[in-house]
């Protein structure tokens, strides 16, 4: 079994920006002989930060069936979870507070704050966390900057 964590970047926007939002999954591996565990049962979580300034909040949806495809983007983190990093990382990202104070606060800002909080729990590796966090900086400026074209 292998878990991943993929970033997603939807087609909805708030304030002008695209809303971000962190899947966890598990996936099936096959044995030798191609087969999976027939016991196997995936698991599918998707966290979306929600609300508008000043009242963000954490909205999770777990289904194990809906593989989501309808996404500007979809950046995948890592594939070296397994089912206790998959718990734990669960945990963890659940903790990370919104900034509610911060009129400027958004979904973008929120995975930021859970990718470092997971780095900081050694859930990535140096690498991993590196390259896959430089992409998404790239892809935030990239966002804000059309956002502000249309806004004019």
């Amino acid at each position: 079994m292998n878990g991943c964590f993929d970033v997603a970047i939807t087609h909805q926007k708030d304030r002008g920006i695209n809303i971000w939002c962190i899947h966890i999954y598990t996936e099936a591996q096959k044995d030798e002989n191609g087969e999976t565990d027939p016991n196997f049962q995936p698991r599918r979580t998707h966290y979306h930060c929600v609300g508008d300034p000043y009242h963000f909040r954490l909205r999770s949806i777990e289904d194990p069936l809906h593989d989501p495809d309808d996404y500007v983007d979809y950046v995948n983190f890592t594939k070296s979870f397994d089912e206790e990093d998959v718990d734990e990382a669960d945990e963890a990202l659940t903790r990370v507070p919104m900034d509610n104070a911060d009129p400027f606060f958004s979904s973008q800002i929120w995975v930021f704050d859970v990718l470092d909080s997971l780095y900081d729990y050694e859930f990535f590796l140096d690498d991993e966390f590196e390259v896959t966090h430089s992409v998404l900086s790239h892809l935030h400026q990239r966002l804000v900057a059309v956002a502000r074209d249309i806004d004019g």
